[in-house]
């Protein structure tokens, strides 16, 4: 006699062979509930047929009907689950903002909201969610609830948005039949004005975005805003992109802040929609490292909440990451680094290669799954390749960093942060004496861009509206600009609006400065035209604009007067220091006098050579009391401005005081330097051991 298993078997093969569908047509009646007779006539023609002669041993016809029902109740029990969700639960981050009432209406057959957690998150169950309805229509409930118009929330399944235009069965595929509940995260991005007013009352992650997205764009023409990059250096950015870049940045620093692994990732995949939505930053991929070590961030936390299902996604997004990653660095950077480590020569791995390290790691686990899941021999070797990879890596790294290195560097340099003694030790080879140097260095470096960025923003931007004055090019411009003799401030003067008007060329500079028959007045009525340009373009500051013009005017009053210098030249002293000493008595030949004499006994040198090191602008009461005139008659200018301006600067100042409030100095933090350079790499050495004794 054949077993119960063989029988089962050959009826399905059998069934498979004649196309013979039990969850459908004779079968079963209008309602999908099944026809006994159907299948006893089936059973009964099979069984004196002798369709199952094949098989070892004889099935009786009983045993054969019995088969038959037995498949029969799966088909129409896995036919059950993709026409309905059991459990669809929605849980809407954070949400504080007033409830509705909910219609399941046609979509489940019943629903539950439950707002008793204790973070704040809404949890809407659906039973028995009809599952050929779409997202649209799941949003449209939801939206009920919440009160927000639907195409304003999204919803976020294994870490990925959903399409919302697609039916339920579609998106969720063999979930709904492996999992008893489905969870859904559903998260509000864009409301009306007044919603978004009522969200940003509450301390919500939707707050949070919010406020962000609408700081970034109260500020996106602010002039005092700027990227930079690691060194300090301002990186020149049109308005729209600057908007776009802030936006992402924030949300991603926000996101590797946030206390918990969900409330990580959600707002990391925030950071990512930033990325892929505006067209601004398309080309700034693979110009800066942010966007790949955004994928790597996102995949470290697919790894951390063990979501096998986001494997294709990790994969994908760890393919992406080492593409823009390897632009950041030479071409044989990767091979150089490895090849360091392989020889046992750790002192010689870049502290760049952490970065790396991180990636190999993440590509060698996300292949291992792949490999038991897909049985694909070459997924295998790869992850056996990347592991290696990162684990050499990281004990090369590892070794220079050593807990009692750290501790005594930062004993040395107090007021510092782990990661900046463990990234100075690393640059330093593992010594101390020159990681202690490295830091003072650093820091000496960055108070010094610190000051250089100042200094652009006073000088105001280039013909291009996008790049700032070059300081390095300043300096050699100033001693090139023969035919004008004057103050060392006015040349410096010179030598900016020239460099501003020829967008940082030297030579076109020089050729600019000729045209105009080197003369300053001219070139400066160009300035002054470009300034004009900037503020309406909202590249340049109002206020800094009329600074200029106050700092001009009182320039002007000051100008040597033609008469006064041929008065004291035509007493024996030298033209140079007549006109030096006239701009500093403003045009007073007995104080020019009184100056040059006192000057003359002191022995100093530099103000008669009209030195700036320690030039003094203003020099007696009379000009002060010039100055302040000045200044009272531009503040009252100032009061004079209509209310909406007055609006405009306090929002943009609100705007930056909330960033700062929300991010910290998230902005002004050395990302790189403290996220990578400066880890301790300790969770990733350990995955590692744990990930290479598992195969």
């Amino acid at each position: 006699m054949a077993s119960e298993q063989e029988i089962k078997a050959k009826v399905h093969a059998t069934l498979r062979g004649q196309k013979v569908k039990l969850w459908q047509g004779e079968y079963v009646d209008s309602q999908g509930e099944p026809i006994v007779e159907a299948l006893e006539h089936l059973a009964e023609d099979w069984s004196t047929d002798g369709v199952l002669v094949s098989m070892k041993g004889s099935a009786e016809r009983t045993e054969i009907l019995q088969a038959l029902q037995d498949l029969q109740a799966r088909a129409l029990s896995k036919l059950k689950a993709e026409e309905s969700i059991p459990l669809l639960e929605v849980k809407l981050l954070g949400w504080k903002g007033e409830l509705g009432n909910i219609d399941p209406g046609g979509f489940a057959s019943r629903v539950s909201v439950d707002n008793s957690n204790a973070k704040n998150n809404i949890i809407v169950t659906f039973e028995n969610a009809i599952s050929n309805k779409t997202g649209v229509e799941l949003l449209e409930c939801l939206s009920k609830l919440v009160r927000v118009n639907n195409p304003n929330m999204r919803l976020i399944y294994h870490g990925k948005s959903l399409d919302t235009n697609k039916e339920l069965a579609h998106v969720f595929k063999t979930s709904m039949i492996a999992a008893k509940k489905i969870t859904v995260l559903c998260l509000v991005y864009e409301v009306n004005s007044e919603e978004r007013e009522r969200i940003k009352a509450h301390n919500t992650i939707q707050a949070r975005i919010l406020a962000i997205r609408d700081a970034a764009n109260q500020i996106r023409d602010s002039t005092k805003l700027e990227i930079t990059n690691q060194t300090g250096e301002t990186i020149p950015m049109a308005k729209d992109e600057k908007l776009a870049f802030l936006t992402a940045l924030a949300l991603h620093r926000l996101g590797l802040n946030s206390a918990t692994k969900q409330e990580k990732l959600t707002l990391l995949l925030e950071a990512d929609v930033e990325w892929s939505n505006h067209p601004n930053l398309n080309h700034w991929r693979n110009r800066v490292d942010n966007y790949g070590l955004l994928q790597l961030d996102i995949a470290w936390i697919y790894l951390q909440l063990e979501s096998l299902s986001n494997l294709p996604d990790s994969l994908k997004r760890l393919e992406e990451a080492e593409k823009v990653l390897r632009k950041q660095v030479h071409v044989n950077f990767i091979t150089l680094a490895l090849a360091q480590a392989e020889m046992g020569n750790f002192k010689e791995v870049p502290p760049l290669a952490a970065i790396f390290a991180k990636l190999f790691l993440l590509q060698g686990i996300a292949y291992l799954c792949d490999s038991n899941i897909s049985q694909n021999p070459d997924s295998d070797r790869k992850s056996q390749e990347r592991l290696d990879q990162a684990n050499l890596l990281l004990q090369g790294l590892r070794s220079l960093s050593p807990e009692d290195s750290v501790e005594q560097l930062l004993k040395v340099m107090p007021g510092r942060k782990a990661s900046d003694a463990i990234a100075a030790l690393r640059k330093s080879h593992g010594d101390i004496h020159t990681a202690a140097f490295i830091m003072a260095s650093d820091e000496d470096k960055r108070q010094k861009r610190s000051e250089e960025r100042r200094i652009q923003h006073k000088y105001g931007l280039c013909q291009n509206g996008r790049d700032p004055v070059n300081v390095t090019q300043l300096e050699t411009l100033k001693p090139l600009l023969k035919g004008y003799e004057s103050s060392e401030k006015a040349n410096l003067e010179l030598a900016v609006g020239l460099l501003r008007l020829a967008d940082n060329d030297l030579q076109i500079s020089l050729e600019l400065y000729e045209k105009h028959e080197h003369n300053p007045s001219k070139v400066q009525k160009l300035v002054e035209n470009l300034d004009e340009r900037l503020v309406q373009e909202g590249l340049m500051g109002e206020d800094l604009l009329r600074k200029k013009k106050q700092a001009q005017k009182l320039h002007d009053e000051q100008a040597v007067d033609e008469v006064a210098l041929v008065s004291l030249v035509s007493m024996g002293i030298d033209p140079s220091k007549a006109k030096i000493a006239l701009e500093k008595s403003a045009n007073d030949t007995e104080k020019a006098m009184l100056w040059l004499s006192m000057a003359s006994e002191s022995g100093d040198a530099n103000d008669l050579h009209g030195s700036n090191s320690n030039h003094a602008t203003l020099c007696d009461d009379s000009t002060k009391a010039k100055a302040e005139t000045l200044i009272g008659q531009n503040e009252s200018r100032g009061d004079s401005d209509s209310s909406a301006t007055s609006q405009a600067r306090n929002a943009e100042r609100d705007a930056q005081a909330l960033l700062h409030r929300e991010l910290g100095t998230i902005l002004e933090e050395r990302d790189l330097e403290k996220e990578y350079l400066g880890s301790a790499l300790d969770e990733e050495w350990q995955l590692v051991q744990k990930y290479r004794s598992s195969k």
